[in-house]
């Protein structure tokens, strides 16, 4: 089987860090998030920045994981979650990066941004900065995950191929018709190995999952076009959690930079995808292709494997399927809102106009709740109309 390697990259990266913001902050936080309950879920908020910009991003009313607070920089940025603890010696803050963010930028763009991001918000930590000239939260890496994506024809793998450890725990899941046909002429979509947070691989078909969840900017990311399409990419991705990155003594972004190829090296090596052969020793199988590659692409892990896709292009497709989402939504609703009035579907623009009377109305009964939820919706999506 040809297997072409398209990209490689990490895909994942959660921090926690030893410190704490300030009170202010945290005061701040607990009032907005109120405030997102009050709105069944989530609020877009400004958190001003010492250089007089702002961070816009979106708070969710319950926090994760124990911490108090949690909001969402976008998709190009990460998940934050934050402990109401001001004692800088509490580990009260966690960054989770989204995958998108490490494509778009690479790991040293990322760390730097999270850095820039907790100085610009107060944060103080038991750390010296020398770039930043002041005390700073202390970094725990807690989760690195790395990928490659590969061009292949057709790959149908079986979850008995992986050789691993006996301690590793295999999940396969398979596409089926029928229910009670999972494992029998069923076709696997994708096998993890392997329980977080130790160390945990996973192959799984990447183009699935990307149209099942709405990804669709990763086919620029690969530099090719999603129609007319040949074949199939499948993902190799190697995780490694806190439990395995101790084992490294992989703590601070300094080990990061120095051991995580080792990190991801030691997965693949550990738990691997094999071809079957007639020794009994399971062990002495030899590798897959798909496996091959990525043991030998990994010994480079730390190169700077950014996709060089353009972002604002990104950027802008992301913009686009959020206008055809609101537009699909609008379709169907007119639609549904025609059949319920009792009317012909070759009347749905009466129930158009109707629809636009009821607007103008509430623009004009209400207009401090309209101006609101107006400016809500301007700033979540402010980053893709600025091309951010």
């Amino acid at each position: 089987m040809e297997a072409k390697l398209i990209y490689q990259n990490f895909d994942g990266l959660d921090v926690t860090f030893q410190g704490a913001f300030p009170g202010e902050l945290l005061s701040f936080l607990e009032r907005s998030k109120d405030e997102a309950q009050a709105r069944n879920g989530s609020l877009v908020i400004n958190l001003s920045s010492v250089e007089g910009e702002f961070l816009i991003v979106i708070l969710r009313e319950k926090g994760a994981g124990g911490y108090s607070y949690l909001f969402d920089t976008g998709p190009w940025g990460a998940i934050w979650m934050v402990s109401k603890n001001q004692d800088p010696e509490k580990w009260n803050i966690r960054v989770s990066v989204h995958s998108l963010a490490l494509a778009l930028k690479g790991y040293e763009e990322v760390k730097e941004e999270i850095l820039d991001t907790l100085a610009s918000l107060g944060a103080i930590g038991p750390q010296w900065d020398e770039k930043r000239q002041r005390k700073m939260p202390k970094e725990r890496v807690s989760r690195i995950d790395y990928c490659f994506d590969y061009h292949v024809g057709y790959l149908n793998p079986d979850p008995t191929h992986f050789v691993a450890h006996s301690k590793s725990k295999k999940h396969a899941h398979f596409e089926s018709i029928e229910p009670d046909a999972v494992y029998t002429g069923s076709r696997v979509q994708s096998i993890r190995v392997g329980v977080m947070p130790n160390r945990q691989v996973a192959l799984y078909l990447k183009t699935k999952e990307i149209a099942a969840h709405g990804k669709a900017y990763w086919w620029d990311i690969w530099g090719t076009k999603s129609k007319g399409f040949n074949g199939e990419i499948w993902r190799v991705e190697a995780r490694a959690g806190k439990d395995d990155l101790d084992e490294w003594n992989l703590k601070s972004f300094a080990d990061f930079e120095t051991k995580a190829g080792d990190v991801i090296l030691g997965a693949l090596n550990a738990i691997r995808y094999t071809i079957p052969s007639d020794d009994s020793n399971r062990s002495r199988w030899p590798l897959h292709p798909i496996w091959e590659q990525s043991i030998a692409n990994a010994a480079n892990v730390l190169a700077p494997y950014i996709s060089g896709a353009d972002r604002k292009k990104i950027l802008s497709g992301l913009r686009s399927e959020r206008e055809q989402m609101f537009l699909s939504l609008i379709r169907g609703s007119l639609t549904s809102l025609t059949a319920l009035k009792g009317l012909d579907i070759s009347e749905l623009p009466q129930t158009l106009d109707a629809v636009s009377e009821d607007a103008l109305s509430f623009l004009k009964d209400y207009p401090k709740l309209a101006a609101d939820k107006f400016n809500q919706a301007e700033m979540r999506y402010r980053s893709l109309l600025d091309g951010a």
